[in-house]
């Protein structure tokens, strides 16, 4: 951590709560100390941020042009295969993916 004050948000009083808290459980070399102050220390600075500043862009599972083949589809936000009914009431030539049918992606 560098010599740096904290911001005013972020109470050491917590911090060191939380880190004797996981020290007191878990085996955790001395010169590992420092990092895991600082993961705990980042970690309540990002509190209040919204998921949108912390996550970027999001990017899809697999690439577009990908996810629908003749077999499956998958879906953009997990990856999840959804296989293709076929022989279902349908028109003929018409095939209806799981997807479809469950009117949500499994994710």
């Amino acid at each position: 951590m560098p010599d740096e004050s904290p911001p005013a948000s972020i109470d050491l009083d917590l911090v060191t709560k939380i880190v004797a808290a996981f020290v007191k459980r878990n085996q955790v070399a001395p010169d590992q100390l420092a990092n895991v102050i600082a993961i705990v220390f980042q970690a309540l600075g990002q509190l209040g941020k919204s998921l949108a500043e912390l996550a970027g862009e999001p990017k899809p599972a697999v690439p577009v042009r990908r996810s629908v083949t003749k077999d499956h589809v998958i879906c953009l936000t997990c990856g999840w295969r959804g296989v293709m009914l076929r022989g279902t009431s349908e028109p003929k030539g018409r095939e209806t993916s799981i997807m479809e049918i469950a009117g949500e992606a499994a994710c």
